[in-house]
């Protein structure tokens, strides 16, 4: 067989091989984690991990994976990570990661070309509380992409394509903290973009083509901590995205496109500024420029923003 494994398939030869097990079904069965890295595996049969009750960890990164056949998982109730980061998966099924992923916790699909994400596809892994979809083709995130993933605490975005989100897009996701949409083609946040994301500490919006921003946009998140929005397209902004960022400890905004920098945002900084340290930009503008000179003007004071943490 060599190199040329192209499918796992559990009742024969190629199962003892690719696991370089000698003992056959009855050693794999008590087996908890499984290596396949770099095998030159293309798909995955329906059933080919049946009986394999005890795995918690699979790992498949670096194959050629084009295709999960339905039912091609079913079996594994106590898997806990599934790993297939560098495949050639371009579509996500309903029905893919079906059978029962119920302990899932960590799920990485990273450095696909997924496209597509079809609707209720993640809906039963309940317990998922890391999912990686970096590095793929993703365009949109539809209101049905990620229902039911509740217990969400990472979600890893970046580098797609996406230009949209829908209303209710991550309204789920009550529990999410780390959310990395940076590298996207992001126009405009919404005030629902990320409506009900009240734990979430850390967003990454970087390198997108963000233009404007509804005043509603960060309502709800009253727990962020770190905020990133360099390399945007901004050319306005207004104090009230900000009103609601009660937590926040640091603010990426340098690298824009400012044309106006309204009067409300220069007080709401200055309020805020003066209530966690007692002091106000004009007085200390030597603090806030990182090559240790002073500042001009608040053009100039914005592109040095992300020298500021607000929360030492």
């Amino acid at each position: 067989m060599g190199n040329q494994t192209t499918k796992i398939s559990l009742d024969t030869l190629d199962r003892e091989y690719l696991l370089g097990e000698c003992d056959g079904l009855k050693k794999l069965q008590k087996e908890k984690w499984i290596f396949l890295n770099g095998r030159n595996i293309k798909k995955i049969d329906k059933y080919a991990f049946k009986g394999l009750k005890k795995l918690e960890d699979l790992y498949l990164n670096n194959n050629e994976i084009e295709e999960i056949n339905e039912n091609s998982l079913v079996g594994l109730t106590n898997l806990r990570e599934l790993c297939l980061n560098g495949n050639k998966l371009k579509r996500i099924k309903s029905k893919t990661f079906n059978g029962r992923l119920e302990n899932l916790r960590k799920l990485d699909l990273s450095k696909n070309e997924i496209e597509e994400i079809d609707e209720n596809a993640l809906v039963d892994m309940t317990k998922l509380n890391e999912l990686k979809l970096n590095e793929n083709k993703l365009k949109r995130i539809e209101s049905k992409t990620f229902k039911g993933l509740w217990w969400i605490e990472s979600l890893d975005l970046n580098n797609n394509e996406i230009k949209e989100i829908d209303e209710n897009g991550l309204v789920d996701m009550t529990n999410l903290e780390n959310l990395y949409l940076n590298g996207n083609k992001l126009k405009r946040i919404e005030s629902k973009t990320f409506e009900g994301l009240k734990n979430i500490k850390y967003l990454n919006l970087k390198e997108n083509e963000i233009e404007e921003i509804d005043e509603n946009g960060f309502v709800d998140l009253t727990n962020l901590r770190e905020l990133y929005l360099y390399r945007n397209r901004l050319k306005i902004i207004d104090a009230k995205c900000f009103e609601q960022l009660n937590s926040i400890a640091l603010i990426h905004l340098y690298k824009n496109q400012f044309e106006t920098i309204q009067t409300n945002i220069k007080s709401y900084f200055n309020e805020f500024l003066a209530a966690k340290y007692g002091w106000r930009i004009e007085q200390n503008k030597e603090r806030l420029n990182s090559n240790g000179g002073y500042i001009s003007d608040w053009e100039e004071f914005l592109d040095q923003f992300v020298a500021l943490k607000l929360g030492e």
